[in-house]
């Protein structure tokens, strides 16, 4: 029994022994291999140079137009010609779209004979208006005229018969012609109801030749509206309309866009509103040309900021486009610069070698072919380059392939710069 025991423990020694010899021999391995492989690396030599001192947006910015119009139709119509495709540009007052004319043009030639018609009737109106006054106003200033002297003769008659130089007869027949003359003068005023009749009946014509006038005015102004044209000079952004279909008021057929007018519209953090300035100079950089730098200038600063964005508030601005060749497009999306200062001789590293979170930012160096971590102290940083306040001099070089694998703190390294 107590031999079996010490059998048992002699194996388990020789065990372990092995296990311990094998995980010394792993170890040193390890080390050798560790010690054996070098990492190639490429470096970037830091240097001084001008900074520009630049914020962003919140989010990419939009290539939008000043003026963009829908074209629609102000009356029904049926389409017969159609003058323009998409992505055309048109100018200002060119003809776009024309509907059938037929009816219009037959509504305008009957408004005209009616108007014709009209203009006879009170030609003639009017004529026979100034013929009855001409008359009515020749009878009362005739029969007021006999009225008159028949008055004088009564009232000579009158004296004559209280001197007694003429009879009673004589006086009476006096009297009776100024009774004649009067209602001969009464009778002629009644008759200017006659021309007030007829007046009534010129100004009747002649509100029916202003009627016909009007609606012959409305009539051509609707003829126009068959024919409909560019608000402005522009591109057609889109085209919904052929030829033959029946058309509605308002609803949309085609959108023209001056794209003379782009501009970009960004959103900034309500945090950078105290650094913008109009006029500041701002880099764009558009997606749908890379490598392409654009210039522009800030033109308009919102007076409002705006709650709509989940990541924060900001204001918009709206920023010029500089002259391009390219040819741009509504819709589309950039990314901005905004230039608020310039800082001369500042010692640069480039951001996108910049490693760490938050402000624990560092970069790699090689010293006696080991990668050592170097802390930094940055300040202020845009899309291209931050600058160092402290942790780098002049000259230094910094590991620019940290995309390598595995390379880290203490591996072993080799610059190999083309």
């Amino acid at each position: 029994m107590q031999k079996r025991k010490k059998t048992l423990s002699q194996r388990i020694l020789r065990i372990l022994l092995i296990l311990f010899i094998l995980s010394a021999g792993g170890a040193g391995g390890y080390r050798y291999y560790q010690k054996s492989t070098v990492i190639p690396v490429h470096t970037n030599k830091i240097s001084r140079g001008l900074f520009l001192y630049t914020i962003t947006s919140t989010s990419s910015g939009t290539i939008k137009a000043d003026r963009a119009a829908k074209i629609s139709s102000r009356i029904n119509g049926r389409v017969v010609r159609v003058n323009f495709n998409e992505s055309e540009r048109v100018g200002a007052g060119e003809e776009l779209i024309v509907l059938e004319q037929e009816e219009a043009i037959t509504n305008i030639k009957r408004v005209e004979a009616n108007l014709l018609l009209a203009k006879v009737r009170h030609e003639q109106a009017n004529a026979a208006f100034e013929l009855e006054k001409k008359l009515v106003n020749s009878k009362i200033s005739e029969t007021e005229a006999n009225r008159k002297e028949a008055s004088a003769a009564l009232r000579r008659a009158q004296d004559m018969e209280r001197q007694g130089i003429i009879s009673n007869q004589q006086l009476d027949s006096a009297v009776r012609n100024y009774d004649v003359a009067s209602a001969a003068y009464e009778s002629a005023v009644v008759n200017r109801e006659g021309v007030v009749l007829k007046e009534k009946e010129m100004l009747a014509a002649k509100a029916e030749v202003e009627q016909l006038e009007e609606s012959l005015s409305i009539a051509i102004i609707q003829k126009s509206y068959l024919r409909i044209t560019a608000p402005f000079n522009g591109i057609v952004s889109f085209k919904q309309v052929e030829v033959g279909e029946m058309v509605l008021p308002g609803a949309p057929l085609a959108e023209v866009v001056d794209d003379n007018s782009l501009y970009i519209h960004a959103p900034v953090d309500e945090a950078d509103i105290y650094k913008l300035r109009i006029r500041q100079e701002v880099k764009i950089r558009i997606d749908s040309f890379p490598g392409t730098d654009f210039i522009g200038k800030i033109y308009e600063i919102s007076p409002t900021v705006s709650e709509e964005k989940l990541e924060g508030r900001t204001v918009a601005i709206k920023i010029s486009i500089d002259r391009h060749t390219e040819k741009l497009r509504p819709g589309m999306s950039c990314d901005i610069e905004i230039l608020v200062d310039k800082i001369p001789s500042a010692l640069l590293v480039p951001t996108n070698l910049l490693m760490g979170r938050g402000e624990k930012k560092h970069v790699f160096v090689v010293e006696e072919g080991i990668v050592k971590k170097r802390p930094l102290r940055l300040g202020l940083s845009n899309w291209d380059f931050t600058v160092v306040e402290d942790g780098l001099r002049e000259g230094e070089e910094i590991i620019s392939s940290i995309d390598i694998l595995n390379l880290k703190e203490g591996s072993r390294v080799v610059v190999k710069n083309e």
